[in-house]
């Protein structure tokens, strides 16, 4: 993979190997085939973005139960984290929106879990 480059010096343009994802290419040494001058190619390292990740299935390790409540809340602060983290990408507000949803099924819960401790005190009150 190969891109063409321009001496700023000479004007010559030669081929040189470079990344295919230009914002991923580091600031470097590039020396002209044809006159020997030196020059950069490239970001410095502070504007260098990462590559983005391969998308991986989430599978739950052998042994892990997704039901389990420390599973499930541990699962919920590492996307906070991330959220927190990075403030823009592209599934930043399904995942807000998956905070807030997962928060009010947790009130419901607990809302209705009183819900069923009225019911069975009063079913267990005898007739009158």
């Amino acid at each position: 993979m190969g891109k063409r480059l321009r001496c700023p010096s000479c004007a010559a343009e030669a081929e040189y190997d470079v990344p295919t994802s230009e914002a991923t290419a580091a600031q470097r040494d590039v020396r002209c085939r044809k006159c020997s001058a030196r020059f950069n190619y490239g970001f410095r390292p502070e504007y260098v973005t990462e590559a983005e990740p391969e998308p991986r299935e989430m599978v739950p390790e052998v042994g892990e139960d997704l039901d389990d409540p420390a599973v499930s809340l541990a699962a919920r602060e590492r996307l906070a984290r991330h959220i927190a983290r990075y403030p823009e990408y592209a599934d930043r507000d399904r995942d807000i929106l998956l905070l807030h949803v997962l928060g009010v099924m947790d009130h419901l819960t607990h809302e209705i879990g009183s819900v069923k401790r009225v019911v069975d005190v009063l079913s267990k009150r005898p007739a009158r």
